[in-house]
């Protein structure tokens, strides 16, 4: 499998928001926990993750992980207002302004939800990082079906620390509970959209902050033309990740398979490449996200996934799934960033 020279692997640590159920008898975590694990240190037994602080100041609420790159974490509050940018190794700390006011639009219709999603990731060619937000309002047309009213985009530049607000993207976000922050491939941020009712990976360069797709896995949209809608077996959704500096796609072929591809060339069709995993019940690891790949000469070909309390891996030769980190808490659904420990300031004045 290729390996992307964007992935830096030397002290490679998977940091993620615990924002759930904890061991000690609590129903929720009032104050989000963060942890770190070294996945160059998993030999054999079952290791348990280690609490960070990341010494925020005094009275933030975090509630989500909007993005990482290069060492940095984009973090939101429950508003989705209130935004940092966060660096774990040094502890140091950047408040973003807040996002601009949304713009009036002549709609008579009110919307009864909205949806906010964002990305973050650095533009090489202007030496900025960016934060991109999206703001989407639904009307709600009756359980689980949304209608797309209006949408509103904005773009955050560290070097001028203001907003500014772009054209909206021709796709929406689309009927989705929880929608993930952008995945940082190739100097673009990507978000599974919706183009009429086709899905679609929709894409917005950091650089030139113009919109394209990317094309999908072929058996993705062979498989969607073919199904049976009148079939009564279960359908998994594919979902968008990031697995090596690679876009990947994911999804169940039944519950004890798992379909991966991954782009080993970016925007190029026939650059898909699948993996096929037997023996992945969906019982025991019901949602698992790709974080990294083994590359010891022990450990060739081994695969880690995150699933909710624990970090699962899979051995493609024997076709083995085992836990090799429990987490004393549930681990959010709102970031799996696999980061590296670096020096980058996450402000100017840091």
């Amino acid at each position: 499998m290729m390996k992307s020279s964007e992935t830096e692997r030397e002290d490679s640590k998977i940091i993620l928001l615990a924002n759930g159920v904890s061991d000690d008898g609590d129903t929720y975590l009032k104050i989000p926990k963060f942890y770190t694990i070294n996945l160059h240190l998993l030999e054999g037994m079952m290791m348990k993750a280690t609490e960070i602080d990341l010494q925020l100041p005094a009275g933030t609420c975090i509630s989500g992980i909007e993005g990482w790159c290069n060492g940095l974490l984009c973090l939101s509050s429950s508003s989705k207002t209130d935004l940092f940018l966060s660096n774990p190794t040094t502890r140091k700390h950047w408040q973003l302004p807040s996002p601009l006011p949304k713009k009036k639009t002549e709609s008579i219709i009110s919307p009864s939800q909205e949806i906010c999603v964002y990305g973050f990731g650095y533009d090489g060619t202007g030496d900025d990082y960016k934060v991109i937000r999206v703001t989407e309002d639904y009307l709600n047309q009756g359980i689980g079906v949304l209608k797309p009213i209006s949408q509103e985009v904005q773009v955050y530049s560290q070097k001028s620390n203001s907003w500014k607000h772009l054209p909206q993207f021709p796709y929406f976000i689309g009927n989705r509970r929880w929608p993930n922050p952008g995945k940082l491939v190739n100097h673009a941020l990507h978000w599974v959209m919706e183009d009429s009712d086709d899905d679609v990976i929709a894409a917005f360069d950091l650089r030139t902050e113009q919109y394209h797709t990317v094309p999908l896995p072929p058996e993705i949209v062979e498989r969607k033309e073919s199904a049976n809608p009148s079939s009564k077996s279960p359908s998994w959704p594919w979902i968008l990740e990031v697995l090596e500096g690679f876009l990947c796609v994911m999804k169940r072929q039944d519950s004890t398979t798992l379909n991966l591809w991954i782009m080993e060339e970016y925007g190029v069709k026939d650059s898909w490449t699948e993996f096929v995993f037997q023996k992945f019940p969906s019982v025991v690891c019901p949602n698992p996200v790709p974080i990294s790949i083994s590359n010891s000469r022990r450990r060739k070909g081994e695969i880690f996934f995150h699933d909710n309390r624990y970090v699962f891996s899979y051995d493609a030769e024997s076709q083995m799934l085992r836990k090799v980190v429990f987490f004393p808490s549930y681990i959010a659904s709102s970031g799996y960033p696999l980061i590296s420990s670096s020096l980058v300031q996450p402000g100017p004045s840091c």
